[in-house]
C-alpha cells in the first residue's frame, strides 16, 4: 500500500485537534506497563471529615427582624449585640444589603450600653421588604450554628486547629430533640390502626357478694386517665330495711402502670384514711356515683385535694333482700388507658444534673410550717419522680410541737411511701432527713403563732365596687387590730398591739386610699415582727403589684383589699405544721439526651404479645447510623418490673399499660433530630478541698468587702455553690460568695479543711473569639461519583477519612502513597439508598465519572469484580484516538479465585485469555494488566492510634502495582523485580501454577523474605506483540502519545501555512522535532537501534505527512518510535573444551 493511502479517518465531526491512532504490527511477545495518575474506584466512607472548620462564638446568622410599622423603624434583637457595624450586616431577604451609613445598633434603654435593637434610616426603610441581620453578639447564651450540615460525630473542638480543649457533654453539646405526638409531648405517635387506641373499663366481683346488692359501671363512664388502674370498692357498712337502706363503700385505687404524668394511689399511703362513699336508698343517691367527686363521700373520709378527675361513674343497686349489701362485699374495676409508649421522663428535662425542686405548698394550706430541700440532696434515680408529703398528725405547743408527715413517691412503678416523725424539741429530727434516693429535707414547725386565731376572722365578702371595698376595709381594721393585740386569746409568742391601724373607717375613695395605705404598712410590720412571732411570716406577704398610694385607682384598691383578706386569714391561723396540709415535690433526673447527630424517623412495631410473659418489638430508625433491631420486654411473675426498652444512642422508651393494651402489628412512631447548633450552657460540678493553711484573712476588706473576714479562693468561678462544709466532719459552714468571683468568705476562721461543692460554667470561647471544629459529617451527594485528585497522603486522609476496615478508598490511598507516586484520583461509589449496599449500576456510574478527567492514566476498581466488563469497555473507549484519554486498566480478582484454565469460567486464566481480551483492531489492546495473587493481609494503623488486620483481595495489589508504576520518573521503568512491603502476607502460588499464570500473561508475586515481596512479572494480558505486552512499553507509548499530541496542538493548530506543501513541511518538522527530542532525552530508544546502527530520526524514513486530497485543512501524518524494553530473559549455550561455534554462523 502506498504511503499516501495510509491514513486515520472518521465519518463523524471532530473538534479541531490532533488525533493519533496506533497501527498494530502483530508479533508474539509477553508484557506491559502503567501511567501517571491512577484512578481508584470503590467504596469509601459515607461520612466525610470536616477538618478545622472555623466558628465564631456567639455569632448570629440570618436573624429575622421585626421592625416597627412607623418611624423610627426599630427592630429588637434576640441577643445583645457588639456595637461594631464592621462585624455585622443588615440586608433584605432578597440579598440586597442596607448600606452601613443607613442603619445602626441602638439601645432600648438609653446609655445602658446594651445594644439590643437595630434601626434603619427612615428614608431608606422599605415597608414592603423583610430584613435579616448577621451580627456579633456579646451574650453567652447564643447557640452557635454549625458551619456545615449533616454532622455525625464531633472529634475535636478547640481554640486552635487540631485542638481538643473542649469536651462534648462537659463543655458543650450538639442540641438534639425527640418529638412524638403533637397532643402529648411525652408520648410517641400511635398509629390510628392500632388495636387499643382508647380507654376501657370493666368490673367484676372480687369477694362475694354475699347479698343481693350489685355494683355496675354507669353508661356515662368515660375513663379520662392515661394509665391503667384498678379500683377496689368494698362495702364497709350497711343498715336499714327497704326502702330506707343505707350503705358505705371504701374506694381504693392502685396504679398498675407507671406514667410520666401519674398521680398517687388512693389512699396515697397505707396509713392514710381510705375515702368512703355513702349511699341512701331513700335519697336515690345510689345511682350515677362519680368516684372522683367528693359530694358522694363521707365527711372525714373524703378524696384528697389533689385527686384528679378520672371519669369513672358507678351505679349501686340494693337488690331484693335486706340489707342489700353486706360488709366485705367487694368489686374490682379495671380501667385501662390506650396502648401507649412514652419517652423516658428524663428526656424532657432541661436540667443537666439531677435536681429536686423546693416543696410547693398547697394553696389551701394554713400552716406556717415549712419543708425545704437540704443541700446534701443528690437525687440519684434515672427517672423523674414526684412526691406528695402530707401532714397526718400535729400536736403540742411551741417549743414542744410534734407532727407526722406521710409521703409517697410515684410516677414509675413501684410507688414508694414512708413517714417522718418530727419533734420540735429534738433538732436532729428536723434536719437532713432522708426521704429516699438521696433526697433530704429540712423541716421547720412554724413561722408564726403559738396558737391559731380562730376568733378574728374576716367576715366581709370580696369586693368589686367602692361600697363593698369600704365594707371590707372597715372589717379588716376591725379584725386585724384585735389579732395584733391578742384579743380573744394568746395568739402570739410575746408582745401585742404594736401594729394598730389608726386610720378612720373609710367613707369615700380618698379615705379608702388612706386606710389601705395603713393596712399595707401595719400588716407588713406585723408579719415581720420577730417578737410576736417565732420567725417572720414570709409565706403570706402581700402582692406588691397592688401596693396602694394616694392616687391609686379603685381597681387597684379592690385587688389590694381582696389580697389582704386572703393573706391575713391565712396568716392568723398559721401555727406550724397542721393536719391536712400537704406539699408536692418534683425530683428530676439528669437530662437524658439523644446522643447521635443524624435525623431519624423511628418506627416501633409490636411483633407478638405473650400475655404476662413478653412483648416482642422491632424498631427501625430508617437511617444507616440508626439501623434497626428487635427487642423484647420481659415480665417477671406476670408483671413488667422494668417496662422500658433502651435503644442505641441513649434513647429510652417507656411502655405504658403493658398488660392487655398492646397487640401484634401495633405501630408507634417518633423522630429524633439534631438542631445543628452548639450549646455552651453546660456546667461542670467540682468538689474542692481547701486546706486550713490556705484560709486567708481580708484585713482591709478589699477582697470580700468585709474587713477582717476570712476567705478561700476556688480554682474556678462558681455559677452555683451547692454546699460548703468541714471536710472531715461534714458540718455545714455559714458562708458568703463575692459575686462572680472564686472568693468564698466566712465571718470567723473555720480553722479546718473546707470542702466546697459547686458548679461552674465549663470551658468555652469568649463571644467573638474563633474556635475550630473537626467532625465527621454525612458525605454530600456531589462528593460521590466525582474524580478527586489527592497529591499527598495528608490530602488523601482529609478527603477519605474517617478510617475504617470497610473504607476501601482510604486503605488503597494508604497503600498507594507508600510507593511515593505523584498522586491519584479517587472516585467514591454512591449507594443510592444510603444503606451501603452497592449494585453494578452504582459502579458503572462511578466508572463513567472517571471518563471526565483527561489526566487519568490508569483505572482500578476495588473489591467489586462484577464491574470488570463495564470498566473494560470504558478503557477501550478512552483509548479511542478521537477521545484521546489513553489509560491502562489494572485488574485484581476476588480472594480465592483459582488459577483455572482457558475453558473454566471464574478462573484467572479464563479471565486473562477470554474476558480481558479485545478484538484485533480495538484501541483497547495492550491496556489491561492482571494480577494473579488475590489474598493479602495488612496491619493498618487507624487514626485513633490503634491497628487492625485487614484481609484484602487482589484489587488492592493491582492498585499498588498501578501506583508503583506511576511513581517512576522514567516511563521505561518496570515493576519487574521491584519490592513491596505494603502487605504483611500475600498468598502465593506453586511453581507449577506460576508457570501457568505467566504463560497466560498474568502477573504474579515472589516472596523475598518475611513481609517482603517482589513483582515476578511486568506484562499485560495482550500477547499479540511485544509493545502491547510489556507494561513499560505501554507507559512509554502513552507518554509519547500525550507529548506529541500536546506539542502538535500547541505548535500547529490554527497556524496558517503559506501553502499546503509548506504545511506538510511544518507538520513534518514539528513531528521530527518532538520525536527526536524524546529519543535524545532517552525517553524512547534511539532511531536505528532496531537495525543495530544508531542514527538521527529521518524525516523520510521515520515519519510521513501529506494533505488530504479533499480537505486542505486536514493533514495526515504517521510516525514510529522504538520503545526501551527491560532485559527479562537470558538464554545461553556453552560447550566444554571446544568452541562450538567455530565452524558455524552465529547468524544462522
Amino acid at each position: 500500500m502506498a504511503v499516501g493511502d495510509i491514513r486515520l479517518s472518521t465519518n463523524r465531526y471532530v473538534r479541531p485537534d490532533t488525533y493519533i491512532g496506533r497501527v498494530h504490527q502483530p508479533a508474539p511477545a509477553a508484557l506491559t506497563g502503567t501511567p501517571r495518575f491512577p484512578c481508584y474506584i470503590g467504596k469509601g466512607s459515607r461520612l466525610a471529615r470536616e477538618a478545622n472548620s472555623r466558628h465564631i462564638r456567639s455569632r448570629v446568622y440570618a436573624e429575622g427582624l421585626n421592625f416597627s410599622t412607623a418611624p423610627p423603624y426599630v427592630a429588637p434583637l434576640d441577643h445583645n449585640a457588639a456595637n461594631d457595624q464592621t462585624l455585622s450586616q443588615v440586608q433584605k431577604t432578597s440579598g440586597e444589603p442596607v448600606p452601613f451609613a443607613s442603619w445602626r445598633f441602638t439601645e432600648s434603654v438609653v446609655d445602658s450600653g446594651v445594644y439590643n435593637q437595630v434601626q434603619i434610616d427612615d428614608t431608606v426603610f422599605d415597608n414592603n421588604a423583610a430584613y435579616v441581620a448577621e451580627y456579633q453578639s456579646v451574650d453567652r447564651d447564643v447557640q452557635d450554628e454549625l458551619q456545615f450540615d449533616d454532622i455525625r460525630e464531633v472529634l475535636l473542638l478547640g481554640d486552635a486547629e487540631n485542638s481538643a480543649r473542649y469536651v462534648e457533654f462537659a463543655d458543650f453539646r450538639i442540641v438534639t430533640v425527640l418529638t412524638g405526638d403533637d397532643n402529648d409531648a411525652d408520648a410517641l405517635v400511635a398509629n390510628a390502626a392500632n388495636t387499643y387506641t382508647s380507654a376501657a373499663t370493666a368490673i367484676a366481683a372480687t369477694v362475694g357478694p354475699a347479698s343481693t346488692g350489685t355494683t355496675t359501671i354507669d353508661a356515662s363512664t368515660a375513663y379520662a386517665w392515661d394509665y391503667d388502674r384498678t379500683y377496689l370498692i368494698t362495702c364497709t357498712a350497711s343498715a336499714g330495711a327497704s326502702p330506707n337502706r343505707t350503705a358505705e363503700f371504701s374506694v381504693a385505687v392502685s396504679a398498675t402502670s407507671g406514667g410520666n404524668s401519674q398521680t398517687t394511689n388512693l389512699p396515697f399511703h397505707t396509713s392514710a384514711t381510705t375515702p368512703v362513699i355513702q349511699i341512701a336508698e331513700a335519697a336515690g343517691s345510689e345511682a350515677n356515683v362519680e368516684l372522683d367527686n367528693n359530694t358522694h363521700y363521707k365527711a372525714g373520709s373524703l378524696l384528697p385535694a389533689w385527686w384528679p378527675n378520672d371519669g369513672i361513674v358507678v351505679d349501686f343497686a340494693f337488690g331484693g333482700a335486706d340489707p342489700g349489701f353486706t360488709p366485705t362485699d367487694a368489686w374490682t374495676i379495671t380501667a385501662n388507658g390506650a396502648g401507649m409508649i412514652e419517652f423516658s421522663s428524663a428526656h424532657d428535662n432541661t436540667n443537666q444534673f439531677s435536681t429536686v425542686g423546693e416543696p410547693v405548698a398547697a394553696t389551701a394550706n394554713t400552716s406556717g410550717g415549712t419543708i425545704a430541700v437540704n443541700s446534701e440532696t443528690t437525687y440519684d434515680d434515672e427517672f423523674d419522680r414526684n412526691y406528695t408529703l402530707y401532714c397526718s398528725a400535729a400536736g403540742g405547743a411551741a417549743p414542744n410541737r410534734t407532727a407526722t408527715i406521710q409521703w409517697t413517691g410515684y410516677d414509675e412503678i413501684p410507688f414508694s411511701e414512708g413517714s417522718f416523725s418530727l419533734v420540735e424539741a429534738t433538732a436532729p429530727s428536723l434536719a437532713q432527713q432522708l426521704l429516699e434516693k438521696e433526697i433530704y429535707f429540712d423541716f421547720a414547725f412554724g413561722t408564726e403563732h403559738a396558737l391559731a386565731d380562730t376568733t378574728n376572722a374576716v367576715t366581709a365578702a370580696d369586693t368589686l365596687t367602692l361600697a363593698t371595698a369600704l365594707t371590707l376595709a372597715t372589717n379588716l381594721k376591725a379584725v386585724m387590730n384585735p389579732h395584733d393585740a391578742n384579743t380573744g386569746g394568746v395568739w402570739h409568742v410575746a408582745g401585742a398591739g404594736t401594729h394598730q391601724i389608726a386610720a378612720a373607717d373609710p367613707v369615700d375613695l380618698m379615705s379608702l386610699r388612706t386606710i389601705c395605705i395603713e393596712i399595707d404598712s401595719d400588716y407588713a410590720s406585723h408579719v415581720a415582727d420577730l417578737t410576736m412571732h417565732i420567725v417572720a411570716d414570709t409565706q403570706h406577704t402581700l402582692n406588691t403589684s397592688y401596693t396602694p398610694t394616694t392616687s391609686s385607682l379603685l381597681s387597684t384598691l379592690v385587688n389590694f383589699l381582696n389580697d389582704a383578706k386572703a393573706k391575713y386569714d391565712a396568716h392568723r391561723v398559721s401555727v406550724g405544721l397542721e393536719v391536712a396540709d400537704y406539699w408536692t415535690v418534683s425530683a428530676l433526673a439528669d437530662r437524658r439526651e439523644y446522643t447521635a447527630k443524624d435525623d431519624r424517623s423511628y418506627e416501633i412495631t409490636i411483633n407478638t404479645v405473650n400475655a404476662g410473659t413478653s412483648v416482642v418489638t422491632t424498631w427501625n430508625a430508617k437511617t444507616y447510623e440508626g439501623s434497626w433491631a428487635s427487642l423484647t420486654l420481659l415480665a417477671s411473675g406476670g408483671i413488667y418490673p422494668d417496662p422500658y426498652l433502651d435503644l442505641p444512642d441513649n434513647i429510652r422508651l417507656m411502655f405504658r399499660n403493658v398488660d392487655g393494651r398492646f397487640a401484634a402489628n401495633d405501630v408507634f412512631t417518633f423522630s429524633a433530630t439534631s438542631s445543628d447548633v452548639v450549646d455552651w450552657s453546660l456546667v461542670r460540678r467540682e468538689t474542692e478541698i481547701i486546706g486550713s493553711g490556705s484560709i486567708q484573712q481580708d484585713i482591709s476588706g478589699v477582697v470580700t468587702g468585709v474587713p477582717l473576714a476570712y476567705f478561700i479562693i476556688l480554682n474556678e468561678t462558681p455559677t452555683s455553690v451547692l454546699r460548703v462544709k468541714e471536710s472531715a466532719s461534714g458540718t455545714h459552714l455559714s458562708y458568703s460568695q463575692v459575686t462572680s468571683t472564686p472568693y468564698i468568705y466566712f465571718a470567723t476562721d473555720p480553722g479546718v479543711d473546707v470542702q466546697v461543692d459547686y458548679e461552674w460554667r465549663g470551658a468555652e470561647p469568649d463571644p467573638g473569639n474563633s474556635y475550630f471544629a473537626t467532625a465527621n459529617r454525612k458525605r454530600a451527594d456531589i462528593e460521590f461519583n466525582e474524580a478527586i485528585r489527592y497529591l499527598t497522603r495528608d490530602e488523601a486522609r482529609d478527603g477519605l477519612y474517617p478510617s475504617a476496615a470497610t473504607n476501601d478508598l482510604w486503605i488503597m490511598a494508604e497503600i498507594a502513597f507508600e510507593t511515593s507516586f505523584f498522586g491519584g484520583y479517587f472516585i467514591q461509589v454512591q449507594s443510592p439508598a444510603d444503606n451501603e449496599v452497592f449494585s453494578l449500576t452504582d459502579y458503572r456510574n462511578a466508572v463513567d465519572a472517571s471518563e471526565t478527567k483527561d489526566e487519568i492514566s490508569d483505572v482500578i476498581v476495588l473489591n467489586f469484580f462484577d464491574a470488570l466488563g463495564y470498566t473494560k469497555l470504558s478503557v477501550e473507549q478512552m483509548n479511542d484516538p478521537f477521545v484521546g484519554k489513553n489509560r491502562l486498566m489494572w485488574v485484581g480478582t476476588p480472594t480465592g479465585t483459582a488459577v483455572g484454565d482457558d475453558s473454566t469460567t471464574g478462573t484467572l486464566i479464563y479471565a486473562a485469555r477470554n474476558t480481558l481480551q479485545f478484538s484485533p483492531n480495538s484501541q483497547g489492546k495492550g491496556n489491561i494488566i492482571m494480577m494473579s495473587n488475590n489474598a493479602m493481609t495488612r496491619t493498618q494503623a487507624l487514626e485513633d492510634g490503634s491497628t487492625t488486620l485487614l484481609s484484602l483481595d487482589g484489587s488492592f495489589l493491582a492498585g499498588h502495582a498501578a501506583a508503583l508504576t506511576a511513581s517512576f520518573t522514567d516511563p521505561a521503568n518496570t515493576i519487574l523485580k521491584r519490592d513491596t512491603a505494603a502487605f504483611d502476607t500475600i498468598t502465593l502460588f506453586t511453581e507449577r501454577e506460576t508457570q501457568l499464570l505467566g504463560g497466560a500473561s498474568i502477573n504474579y508475586m515472589n516472596l523475598k523474605g518475611s513481609g517482603l515481596y517482589e513483582y515476578g512479572e511486568s506484562i499485560t494480558v495482550d500477547t499479540t506483540e511485544v509493545a502491547l505486552n510489556e507494561i513499560s512499553a505501554r507507559t512509554q507509548e502513552h507518554f509519547v502519545l500525550k507529548r506529541i499530541r500536546q506539542e502538535m496542538n500547541d505548535a500547529l493548530i490554527a497556524l496558517v501555512p503559506p501553502s499546503p506543501s509548506a504545511g506538510v513541511l511544518m507538520v513534518q518538522n514539528q513531528l521530527v522535532q518532538s520525536l527526536g527530542s524524546m529519543a535524545s532525552a532517552n525517553i524512547i530508544a534511539p532511531y536505528g537501534s532496531d537495525e543495530g546502527t544508531i542514527r538521527l530520526i529521518s524525516p523520510t524514513l521515520d515519519v510521513f505527512v501529506y494533505v488530504d486530497e479533499l480537505d486542505a485543512r486536514l493533514y495526515h501524518f504517521g510516525y514510529f518510535f522504538i520503545t526501551r524494553l527491560p532485559i527479562k530473559r537470558l538464554f545461553g549455550l556453552y560447550s566444554v573444551n571446544t568452541r562450538f561455534w567455530d565452524n558455524r554462523s552465529l547468524a544462522a
